[in-house]
């Protein structure tokens, strides 16, 4: 599970279309902006390896952890999923 709280990593990752620097073989595909237990706003990031083992919409429903979930990014061809 890959979860970021700082906001700079989240921009790059925006205006590089999913892709941080240096890490070219590792393509995010899905942000999504959610609350956590603790009351915190942060993101989950899920990577182009983990949506092909199923795990796309793994932080898109809200339960004992995630809450408010919203997909802040979605990566072609992911962008329809």
């Amino acid at each position: 599970m890959a979860t970021i709280d700082d906001q700079r990593i989240i921009d790059v990752l925006l205006e590089n279309d999913g892709i941080y620097p240096g890490d070219e073989h590792m393509p995010v595909v899905r942000i999504v902006q959610y609350t956590n237990a603790y009351g915190a706003r942060t993101h989950g990031i899920v990577y182009e390896s983990e949506a092909r083992q199923g795990l796309l919409h793994r932080y898109d429903r809200p339960g004992e952890f995630i809450f408010a979930p919203v997909v802040i990014f979605r990566r072609a061809p992911y962008h329809q999923a």
